[in-house]
């Protein structure tokens, strides 16, 4: 039962994508753990390293006065760098996405074609005739030259 209630559970939907519906815009919701889709954490890694390098006094009052002057930096133009960024890769795992199911499903068609091509009696050679793949003594033996 609860297998069955598992397939059969709603996709979560947010209010956000509701309210983005009625106004024409799309929302990016980022996976975890994948900061290169997401402009806020290209932001807080850029501010930290900035803070790592310049801070040299190890006062929070300090930290945060620089802190403030590192995200004065990032401007408009910053942000959407970022923003380009996180669209690329986005776009890269999406095109991956479809070259690794084009891959999957020619693999198991594949699949299908070896498994009617195989012999009878179960055993197969390749091209080279031998059982092993013609990998026969190619492991051990010496490694110099």
């Amino acid at each position: 039962m609860k297998k069955r209630a598992d397939e059969n559970r709603p996709s979560p939907r947010y209010l956000v994508q509701d309210l983005a519906a009625r106004f024409d815009v799309s929302v990016l919701i980022s996976p975890v753990a994948h900061p290169e889709l997401s402009p806020i954490e290209m932001v807080w890694g850029t501010v930290k390293m900035a803070l790592k390098r310049a801070n040299t006094s190890f006062s929070l009052a300090t930290l945060r006065s620089m802190a403030e002057v590192e995200f004065v930096k990032i401007t408009a133009k910053v942000w959407a760098k970022y923003e380009d960024h996180a669209i690329k890769q986005e776009t890269y795992y999406r095109a991956v996405d479809e070259v690794c199911a084009e891959v999957e499903a020619a693999f198991n068609g594949d699949k299908d074609d070896d498994e009617e091509e195989g012999s009878i009696d179960g055993d197969s050679e390749d091209e080279s005739g031998s059982e092993d793949g013609g990998q026969e003594g190619e492991t051990g033996g010496s490694m110099s030259e």
